[in-house]
């Protein structure tokens, strides 16, 4: 009884002022945003990051060939760029997407136990790098400088590049010498004059000095580039590019590439 008595004659406002009432629209509208905005916000990040994704598989560039530089000292991005464009002279549109795309894949390897200068992270990065690429057959070309290429074929690359006259090295043998070109040895390497350096402080003549300390060399066909008819294909292709470097053979595109 004394529960009612305490609520006789109360105003109802007094007896339910902790009830919220929406009045109008407006109120409404705030109400719902108040409760749902966290919701909202973790959807349209989630649609974000789809499209991203999404986006950058449709727009993801597709080279129709992937050089292997292998160096103990980094080359310029200009550089690098400029020799990519250069090379792309000599190739076609293998995957018939309408551009000629080639990329280098550098990789600065040098010698971490006897040259104090490589840094270990930099050179366990890039030795992981270049293991998925023959891993993934990605690079059949290789360009590589002595120091490099005498690090790398200690750990036993025997057969894996291919001879001069094209025979496959075989699996037992390591006569590396008969497996690569010199630079200047490849007539549309040495017609390559770079200008994307000009103004530094660098001479075109000390820019083609580290170019020329390069040498070439071609995978041979293994069991594992066999397996896949794309992957045929495109060491079919990079073999023909590199005979078209060797015959200084430029591609002629058509106007609109």
């Amino acid at each position: 009884m004394a529960r009612e008595r305490y609520l006789v004659d109360s105003e109802e406002d007094t007896i339910h002022s902790n009830q919220i009432v929406l009045t109008d629209k407006k109120d409404i509208r705030k109400n719902w945003w108040h409760y749902h905005k966290t919701i909202i916000f973790v959807i349209l990040v989630a649609i974000a990051l789809v499209i991203s994704f999404i986006y950058s598989i449709v727009s993801k560039e597709k080279p129709d060939y992937y050089v292997a530089l292998l160096t103990s000292v980094s080359l310029p991005t200009d550089l690098k760029e400029e020799l990519e464009n250069y090379l792309e002279e000599y190739a076609e549109d293998v995957n018939g997407d309408g551009e000629v795309l080639l990329r280098i894949n550098d990789y600065v390897i040098g010698d971490p136990v006897n040259d104090p200068s490589v840094d270990p992270n930099t050179f366990q990065a890039a030795q992981v790098r270049f293991t998925a690429d023959i891993s993934s057959n990605e690079s059949f070309i290789f360009l590589h400088d002595e120091k490099t290429f005498d690090y790398l074929t200690q750990a036993g690359f025997e057969g894996f590049f291919r001879y001069k006259d094209g025979t496959p090295m075989p699996e037992d043998k390591t006569d590396y010498e008969n497996a690569m070109l010199e630079w200047n040895d490849v007539p549309a390497l040495a017609d390559f004059h770079p200008v994307s350096l000009k103004d530094e402080d660098i001479s075109e003549e000390d820019v083609l000095k580290l170019l020329q300390r390069y040498r070439i060399s071609f995978r041979s066909e293994s069991e594992s580039i066999q397996k896949k008819a794309e992957t045929v294909e495109r060491y079919e292709e990079s073999d023909k590019l590199l005979q078209r470097l060797l015959t200084n053979e430029k591609v002629q595109k058509e106007a609109n590439q």
